[in-house]
Formats: C-alpha cells, structure tokens, sequence
C-alpha cells in the first residue's frame, strides 16, 4: 500500500490515511473536492462550504 509505511496507531488504520492518496483515485480533469471527516456533522446546508471556498484566492 501507499501509506503501509507510514507510522499509525490510529483505530482507523491505513483508512485514516487514504486521503493522502486520493488524488490517485480521483479523475484528473477534476478541480475541486471537500473532503471530510466521517465524524462532521453540519448545521445547515454542506453547499455553503462552497460558497465560502469560492472567495478563496
């Protein structure tokens, strides 16, 4: 694996890792993605991180 060497003792394992190699696994004319956690919650509507992300430079 991609990320076997490196050191984690996380009870996710390899899995907490895998966005590291996400990129890989991902199509190449993709632009943007929002990756989060599996333990995010949100309070109102995920597409207004969107909205704040597009006011980046």
């Amino acid at each position: 694996s991609e990320v076997s060497w490196i050191p984690n003792k996380h009870y996710s394992g390899i899995y907490g890792l895998m966005k590291l190699v996400l990129t890989k696994t991902l199509p190449s004319d993709l632009q943007k993605v929002i990756v989060l956690d599996t333990d995010i919650t949100f309070a109102t509507d995920i597409a207004e991180l969107w909205v704040v992300f597009h006011k980046f430079k």
